[in-house]
């Protein structure tokens, strides 16, 4: 996977600690860390070699912490909505 298919964020490499940061964001991927990611291209190549293209740019996909933030912040954005909705109706 191209760095540049990891977030949307601007990402940088700490050597020290093999893994890169997003600038804005502060997400942090590291060796070892279980991802999910989608097929955006595949080549099949001659012979036995071949590539996947994959990202992680899309909302939930990535990191799995990064997963479980963006389904709470679903959930409460629509918490939300619906007590604006529920206090809209009280008022009228």
């Amino acid at each position: 996977m191209h760095v540049s298919q990891i977030t949307d964020d601007f990402i940088s490499y700490e050597q020290v600690g093999n893994r890169f940061i997003g600038k804005e964001t502060g997400k942090v991927l590291e060796v070892n860390d279980s991802v999910r990611a989608k097929v955006i291209a595949v080549s099949l190549g001659g012979g036995r070699s071949g590539k996947l293209g994959l990202s992680m740019r899309s909302p939930f996909l990535g990191k799995l912490d990064w997963i479980e933030e963006d389904i709470e912040k679903l959930y409460s954005d629509e918490k939300s909505e619906e007590e604006k909705k529920k206090k809209s109706e009280k008022e009228s």
